[in-house]
């Protein structure tokens, strides 16, 4: 499926969903591109968080638990192989890109965020066939490596997940 709405994340008390879309909810997205939106379930309105093109798909939201932080992955159309991560804080809609062209960049479908969207965990490929984990932590605007594996040429995708607390990470291998 590639028309419609795509993987929500809701804050803790379900009041703002953050999900990708190729509609235009807000009146900003005429072209029909691949974006992240904020649905607040209160007041029934849209804002647009990401303002591509069609040459650019947003997707993967994660927002935190009170929704401060929306994250997620914007790939160009041209080149699927790599993704930038950005962040979006949401009550002043300032956008920081936090890292450029990783390869195979891979958020989670589930928790990849900590509670108080201050720790993304994602993993990223680092040469063939060697993915690792990977830890955005904002209070030191730093990204860290979590894993050293080694090169696997058959493999389960890692998808890391973290605590709510931000202190523990999981993965699959």
């Amino acid at each position: 499926l590639s028309d419609g709405n795509f993987q929500p994340s809701v804050t803790r008390d379900g009041s703002t969903i953050a999900f990708s879309s190729n509609r235009d909810f807000s009146g900003e997205n005429s072209d029909l591109s691949v974006e992240i939106f904020l649905y607040h379930t209160h007041t029934a309105s849209y804002v647009q968080l990401s303002h591509g093109t069609n040459q650019h798909s947003a997707v993967n939201p994660k927002i935190s638990a009170e929704g401060s932080r929306v994250y997620y992955k914007r790939t160009a159309i041209d080149k699927p192989e790599v993704g930038d991560l950005i962040l979006v804080e949401t009550k002043i809609l300032l956008t920081r890109v936090l890292a450029t062209d990783v390869p195979k960049l891979s958020l989670v479908e589930g928790r990849a965020l900590s509670n108080d969207g201050m720790r993304l965990v994602y993993s990223a490929e680092v040469a063939p066939n060697q993915s690792q984990v990977f830890l955005f932590d904002d209070r030191e605007n730093s990204v860290r490596q979590l894993t050293q594996l080694p090169s696997r040429s058959v493999d389960v995708a890692l998808q890391p997940t973290i605590s709510g607390d931000g202190k523990r990470v999981d993965l699959a291998t």
